[in-house]
């Protein structure tokens, strides 16, 4: 029964933020004559990075769950899984860009950078799809 509810969450997070991320990725690309490297490039990251987040909204709503509320509003936007999924989808983005703008930015390439990036949130990913496989069915069960 519960193993439906993980990847339901999931793709519905995906059928929402994938399409629009695709669109406005090659609208970019477009608009600012990217080469097709590039293209794919500003395609996958953000697609890696929508995947990753989602994950990582669901890691945060399964430990920290808010139960007891009046309205949605307030689980929406007073709980602390919403807060900590906030701060938790910037701060694996700032530990990739930051130190190529303080550092690297004129030693690599951007595409390298954005090589980094894509393999940082696939890892992440893989690690938060384990947990969530591993023990992510028993704090569900729990709840």
């Amino acid at each position: 029964r519960s193993r439906g509810v993980r990847p339901a969450t999931l793709t519905g997070r995906l059928r929402v933020t994938l399409p629009l991320t695709v669109v406005c990725a090659l609208l970019l690309s477009l608009l600012l004559r990217f080469s097709p490297a590039q293209s794919l490039a500003a395609v996958l990251l953000p697609a890696a990075y929508c995947l990753m987040t989602g994950l990582l909204g669901l890691v945060v709503n399964l430990k920290n769950p808010k139960l007891e509320w009046d309205s949605e509003d307030k689980v929406v936007k007073q709980s602390t899984a919403a807060m900590l999924g906030l701060l938790g989808g910037i701060a694996p983005a700032a530990a990739v860009f930051i130190p190529y703008f303080l550092f690297f930015a004129g030693s690599i390439s951007f595409e390298l950078l954005y090589l980094i990036a894509l393999i940082v949130f696939l890892l992440l990913s893989a690690a938060l799809w384990l947990w969530l496989h591993r023990r992510g069915e028993a704090l569900f069960e729990a709840l």
